[in-house]
Order: structure tokens, then C-alpha cells, then sequence
């Protein structure tokens, strides 16, 4: 999983590095800019590079999971539906002005994620599915869960990001 991962960032990093500068800060119909699709996933992989690093036992404040992990599809039909029933990012993941050129936020996106992949690499197979982490919309996931929504909340944005630049071709 985290191989498709670094594929995506490396995806998104090359689309992005493409893009002009007017492309990737310009806002459509409301929705987010590319530069803030990526801010936006830069915010919400900001706690878990800072809570996975921690020694493990700090993950028990969380409980202890009463489950096996759900697959990477039971993650994302978990997901949808949240997203279906209005759910929504809470303020701290919210984009907030970017003051910074497109190289930058480019940097700071893939640094964010290296930061992560590196925070995860610290989790054996096992421990993966023993410790549990908190998520604003989904709640209390295993770290396995965790990776999994990372990534396709990332494949996520992307696709918005793929659609705000076909509007603009």
C-alpha cells in the first residue's frame, strides 16, 4: 500500500510541476484551487506526522481495537458514505490563504507525505492492526485504516485536481 502511495505523490507532483501558476492557484466555481486541494491534504496528514513518531504505548489512551482491520474497500464504501451524508473537513483542515509560489506548496505536499511514509514505516505488519488513531469524520481506525484512507483520500483530491485542470485546457 505504501508503494502506490509514494506512486501517487509522484503522480501528482509531476501534474502539478506542469500545471502554470495561474492554473494551480485559480479557483472554479467555488471549489477548492489545485494549490488547495494539496494544502488541504498537507493539513490532514500534519497530526499523524506527529502522533506516529510517538512511543506506541501512547496509542493505548485510544483503546484497543475490537476488530480486524477493514480491507482498503471497506474503508473507502466507509468513506462515501460519510462524504454522502454531508460529511465534510472540519476547520482545521480547511485551507487557509496560501502565501507561498507553487513550487513550495509542491515541496511542502511531498515532504508532508515522505514525513508520513517514514512515520509508518515505524509500524510492523502487526502493530499496524493493534493501535488505534483518531479520525475527525471516520473515528477511532487501526493504523492500517489510517494508511488506507491516506491514500485514497489522496486519489480523492487528485481527481479534483485532474478535473480543475481539464476545465481550464
Amino acid at each position: 500500500m505504501l508503494n502506490r502511495l509514494v506512486k501517487q505523490i509522484t503522480v501528482i507532483e509531476a501534474e502539478c510541476a506542469e500545471m502554470s501558476p495561474e492554473i494551480f492557484f485559480m479557483q472554479q466555481s467555488g471549489k477548492w484551487s489545485v494549490a488547495e486541494n494539496l494544502q488541504h491534504l498537507i493539513l490532514s496528514v500534519k497530526p499523524l506526522n506527529q502522533a506516529l513518531p510517538l512511543p506506541k504505548f501512547i496509542f493505548r489512551i485510544f483503546g484497543k481495537p475490537n476488530n480486524p482491520s477493514r480491507t482498503y474497500e471497506e474503508m473507502l464504501s466507509l468513506y462515501k458514505q460519510k462524504l454522502s451524508n454531508g460529511g465534510k473537513s472540519s476547520s482545521p483542515y480547511i485551507p487557509k490563504e496560501i502565501n507561498a509560489d507553487k513550487d513550495k506548496v509542491i515541496q511542502n505536499f511531498i515532504n508532508a507525505h515522505l514525513k508520513f511514509q517514514k512515520a509508518v514505516a515505524g509500524f510492523s505488519e502487526e502493530d499496524m492492526d493493534k493501535y488505534l488513531v483518531p479520525h475527525p469524520l471516520l473515528g477511532k481506525l487501526t493504523v492500517r485504516e489510517m494508511i488506507y484512507f491516506t491514500l485514497f483520500h489522496i486519489l480523492h483530491h487528485h481527481s479534483a485536481v485532474k478535473q480543475l485542470a481539464l476545465k481550464t485546457t
